[in-house]
C-alpha cells in the first residue's frame, strides 16, 4: 500500500530546528515520557450512527466559529457507472419474454444410457447425444453417463430446455453445448434436481478450443426455474456465457477447477441460490475489449463462495443492488502475506531510517484474491455481505460508490479500496480487519456507520505514484493536491496501529463525526496530512501519541483543541471534554495515549474548556485561538 509519511520527515527536522518555539498558543508544558505498548482494544458500546463514547453533536455547517470560515468546499461528483440504463433495459426485455416450465413442449426426451427416447420433433438423437436442431421448448429427464445436449440452430431462433430430473457427465466435453442460437433458456423444473459434469480432458473439433466449460453457450443463456443444479468440472469452468448469462432463479451448487460462473459481456442475476467453490474466481464478467462489456448486475440471492482468487470480478463495473454475500477468498484473511505497518522508505529504529520489510519493488505479484472486484467502478446500493478475503475485500482499478448495505470485513489488505475515488454515501461497514481500512486517492464520507481495525492506517488517501523518488525523510517531498479525505457526514470510528487518519494532500471536514485511536509507536500520528487540514463542522475526537502531533489549521471555521499529556494514559482509561462545565465529548482508550485532538459545534470562542483524563482535570482554559493548544512544546509541530 501507498502511505503519506512526509509530515513525519519534517516532524525530524522541526524537533531540532524548531525546539523552544511554541507550535500554538495559550498554554504551555512539559511532555512526559511515553511507553510503547501493543493494541489492547476495548469494548465499545454506541448507537448505530454514533461512534462509541462520543456524545451525538449535531455539526454546524458554513462559517461557524473560526476566524477564516471556509468559502468553498471541494466537489463532491459521484463518479459514473458503467452498468447503464441499456443494461437495465436488456435485463427487463428478457424478463419480459421469460419462458418458463408451463410453455408448451415441442419434445419430451428421455436420457438413457441404452438410448435416448424422444416424443415430439425438433430434436434427434446421435448415439449419446441429443441434438436440438430447430426453435422450440423441449423437456428433459434421464441420465447419460458419457453424452451431452448439443444446441445448434439458426442465430434467430430460441430454444428452451427444461430440465427435470438431468444427470449428464461427459468425459471429454460440455454435458450441455449450446453452439448457436439467438438465446437459450435453461428451465430448472420445480421439484427436480439436476447434476452436469465433465472428465480431465477435453477433445476438440479441429481448430476449435471451446468449448470450456461443463454448462457452455456462445450466445446469450438464461437461467430461471425453482429447481436445482449441481454442476461440477474437473477441466476448466463450470457455467459460462460466452455473450450475455442472465440468472432469473434457481438453486446451484457449483465446483470448479477453475472459474465458477461467467458471463463475458454481462453477467446479471435477479434471484437464486448459490454455493461456489472455485479454484480461481467465483463470479466473473471477462469481455475486456469492449468498453461497454465486462459488467456484472446483482439485485438479489443467497451466495456462499469459496475462491482461490476472487469471489465477484468485472472487467467494467460492477453493481450490487441486493442480496446475501458470505465470501472468502484465497483462504481468508489469515492466509494473506504478513505485511509490516510502517511508511515506504522504512521503520526508525535505533541506528536510523531502516529498510522497510513490506517494500516490494520488483517482488512478484501475487495472486488477486479479492472479495467484490472492478476494473472501473464498484457500486453497492444494498445488500448484507460477509467477507473474508486474502486481499483487498472490495476492491476498483478507478471508483467505488457505495450507498447503501451491511459489510463485515475480515481482510489481510484492504477493508475498500480505489484507485481513484471512493465515496461513501450510507451503509454500515464493520472491519475489524485489515492492513488498512479505506484508501483511495480521495475519500469523501457523506454518511453511514463505518468502524475501522488496521494494522496499519486507518483512513488513507494516497496516489499510486507518491512513493517515486523517496529519499530519506524531509528530503524532496511534498503535498499531493489530487489526494484528499473529505468528511461530510456519517460515523467513524478508527484503531490504527499506524496513521489514524493520512491523506498525502488535504483533510476537509464539514459534518459527521470521527472517533480515531491513532498507534502507540512514535512513527505514526493518528493524524497525518501533508497538505491543509479544514475542520469546518462535525465531531473530531482523536486520541493517539504526541511524536508526530499534527491537528487542525488555524483557517478551519470550528474551533478545536490539541493537548499533550504531562505524562502517558493507560489503555482504558476515561477522557472527557467539558465545555463551560457541560460534557461534551467522552471516550474509553482503547490503547495507551498522550496526545488529543477534539471539536465540536459547542466549541465556541472563549468558551471554558475542561480535560479530564480519569477524573483528574489534565488542562483547563478559553478557547482563545481556533486551535487552542495545552502542553504543546517546540518539537511539536502542526500544519506543514
Amino acid at each position: 500500500m501507498m502511505h503519506s509519511k512526509t509530515g513525519k520527515g519534517i516532524a525530524v527536522l522541526l524537533a531540532v530546528i524548531l525546539a523552544g518555539t511554541a507550535a500554538c498558543g495559550t498554554e504551555t508544558g512539559s511532555e512526559g515520557a511515553y511507553e510503547e505498548t501493543t493494541i489492547t482494544p476495548t469494548e465499545q458500546g454506541g448507537t448505530a450512527g454514533e461512534p462509541s463514547g462520543v456524545p451525538s453533536v449535531m455539526p454546524e455547517d458554513g462559517d461557524g466559529a473560526g476566524k477564516a470560515p471556509v468559502t468553498e468546499t471541494p466537489s463532491q461528483d459521484t463518479p459514473a457507472v458503467t452498468v447503464t440504463p441499456e443494461i437495465r433495459a436488456a435485463v427487463a426485455e428478457i424478463k419480459k419474454n421469460e419462458v418458463a416450465e408451463t410453455a408448451e413442449r415441442t419434445a419430451r426426451i428421455t436420457l438413457s444410457d441404452s438410448g435416448i427416447r424422444i416424443s415430439g420433433s425438433g430434436c434427434e438423437a446421435e448415439e449419446d447425444r441429443l441434438k436440438i436442431k430447430e426453435a422450440g421448448t423441449y423437456e428433459i429427464t434421464g441420465t447419460l453417463s458419457d453424452g451431452s445436449i448439443y444446441v445448434n440452430v439458426d442465430n434467430e431462433s430460441e430454444v428452451h430446455l427444461i430440465l427435470n430430473g438431468v444427470t449428464i457427465h461427459n468425459n471429454d466435453g460440455a454435458a450441455i453445448f449450446c453452439k448457436k442460437a439467438k438465446k437459450v433458456t435453461i428451465t430448472l423444473a420445480e421439484g427436480s434436481v439436476n447434476t452436469l459434469s465433465d472428465g480431465a480432458a477435453y477433445v476438440f473439433e479441429e481448430g476449435e478450443d471451446e468449448p470450456d466449460a461443463a454448462l457452455y453457450a456462445k450466445h446469450d443463456l438464461v437461467l430461471n426455474g425453482s429447481g436445482e443444479l449441481y454442476v461440477t468440472s474437473v477441466y476448466g469452468d463450470a457455467v459460462k456465457g460466452k455473450d450475455a448469462l442472465y440468472i432469473l432463479g434457481g438453486s446451484f451448487t457449483i465446483n470448479a477447477a477453475d472459474d465458477g460462473i461467467i458471463g463475458r459481456d454481462l453477467l446479471y442475476i435477479a434471484d437464486g441460490s448459490f454455493v461456489v467453490t472455485a479454484e480461481n474466481d467465483a463470479f466473473k464478467a471477462t469481455n475486456d475489449v469492449d468498453a461497454a462489456s465486462g459488467n456484472i448486475m446483482i439485485d438479489g440471492g443467497v451466495f456462499r463462495l469459496t475462491a482461490g482468487a476472487d469471489g465477484i470480478q468485472a472487467e467494467t463495473a460492477l453493481q450490487i443492488n441486493g442480496g446475501s454475500f458470505f465470501i472468502k477468498t484465497g483462504g481468508g484473511a489469515e492466509n494473506a502475506p504478513a505485511k509490516a505497518a510502517g511508511n515506504e522508505f522504512g521503520n526508525r529504529g535505533p541506528g536510523g531510517w531502516q529498510e522497510n520489510p513490506w517494500n516490494t519493488a520488483g517482488a512478484e505479484e501475487t495472486p488477486s484474491a479479492k472479495g467484490l472486484k472492478a476494473g472501473k467502478e464498484l457500486t453497492v446500493n444494498g445488500g448484507s455481505f460477509e467477507l473474508d478475503t486474502a486481499d483487498d475485500a472490495l476492491h476498483s482499478n478507478q471508483d467505488i460508490v457505495v450507498t447503501g448495505g451491511e459489510f463485515q470485513i475480515a481482510t489481510g489488505d484492504d477493508g475498500v479500496h480505489a484507485d481513484e475515488s471512493l465515496l461513501i454515501e450510507e451503509g454500515v461497514l464493520r472491519i475489524t480487519k485489515s492492513y488498512e481500512g479505506l484508501e483511495s486517492k480521495k475519500i469523501t464520507i457523506s454518511g453511514g456507520e463505518i468502524e475501522i481495525m488496521a494494522s496499519d492506517d486507518g483512513l488513507n488517501a494516497a496516489g499510486g505514484t507518491q512513493n517515486a523518488g523517496f529519499g530519506r525523510p524531509g528530503m524532496g517531498m511534498s503535498a499531493d493536491a489530487s489526494c484528499e479525505i473529505v468528511i461530510n457526514g456519517g460515523s467513524i470510528t478508527v484503531s490504527a496501529s499506524g496513521d489514524g487518519i493520512d491523506s498525502n494532500g488535504n483533510i476537509t471536514m464539514n459534518g459527521g463525526s470521527v472517533l480515531a485511536y491513532g498507534p502507540t509507536s512514535s512513527g505514526d500520528g493518528v493524524l497525518d496530512y501533508d497538505g491543509t487540514f479544514l475542520l469546518n463542522g462535525g465531531t473530531l475526537f482523536c486520541i493517539g501519541t504526541s511524536s508526530m502531533a499534527q491537528m487542525p489549521a488555524d483557517t478551519s471555521a470550528q474551533y478545536s483543541v490539541a493537548a499533550a499529556l504531562p505524562s502517558g494514559a493507560a489503555a482504558g482509561s476515561t477522557i472527557e471534554i467539558l465545555v463551560d462545565g457541560k460534557q461534551v465529548l467522552s471516550a474509553e482508550a482503547q490503547k495507551s495515549f498522550n496526545y488529543i485532538v477534539a471539536s465540536s459545534a459547542e466549541f465556541t470562542a472563549d468558551a471554558d474548556v475542561s480535560i479530564l483524563v480519569n477524573g483528574a482535570e489534565s488542562y483547563a482554559g478559553a478557547l482563545t485561538e481556533v486551535v487552542t493548544c495545552f502542553g504543546i512544546t517546540g518539537g511539536m509541530w502542526r500544519q506543514p
